[in-house]
C-alpha cells in the first residue's frame, strides 16, 4: 500500500497527501532536500518501506510505499500521479482526489 505522497518543486513541497500522520512526512521531506534531481526514478529503503521519488521536468512526485509493493508499482504509481496532477487545483483537498483516483493492481 501507499501511505503519504507529495509532489515538491526542487526542494518546496507544493502538495502532499496521508491518511494518517507520521514521521515518514519529515523523513520524506529531508530526503526531498538532499536527493539529486537528475535522478529520474530513486528508491531509498526504511525497514519494510521505501521512499520512492519520480523527477519529471521542474517536479518530483514521492511516495511511502510497503517494501513489497516493489519498483516497478512504485514507478507506475508515480507516473499515474504525474499525469493526474495538472487537475489539481488549490481548492482544499483537491490533491487528495488526484491520489485516491491514481490505482495500483
Amino acid at each position: 500500500a501507499v501511505h503519504y505522497a507529495l509532489v515538491a518543486r526542487d526542494s518546496e513541497v507544493i502538495a502532499e497527501f496521508s491518511e494518517f500522520p507520521g514521521e515518514f512526512s519529515l523523513t520524506a521531506k529531508k530526503l526531498l532536500k538532499s536527493t539529486e534531481k537528475t535522478q529520474v526514478f530513486k528508491t531509498y529503503t526504511q525497514g519494510n518501506k521505501t521512499f520512492n521519488f519520480y523527477t519529471f521536468e521542474d517536479l518530483t512526485f514521492l511516495c511511502y510505499s510497503d517494501l513489497s509493493l516493489g519498483r516497478e508499482l512504485n514507478l507506475k504509481f508515480l507516473d499515474e500521479m504525474r499525469k493526474s496532477f495538472p487537475a489539481y487545483t488549490r481548492k482544499a483537498g483537491a490533491f487528495a482526489e488526484v491520489i485516491k483516483k491514481t490505482h495500483i493492481p
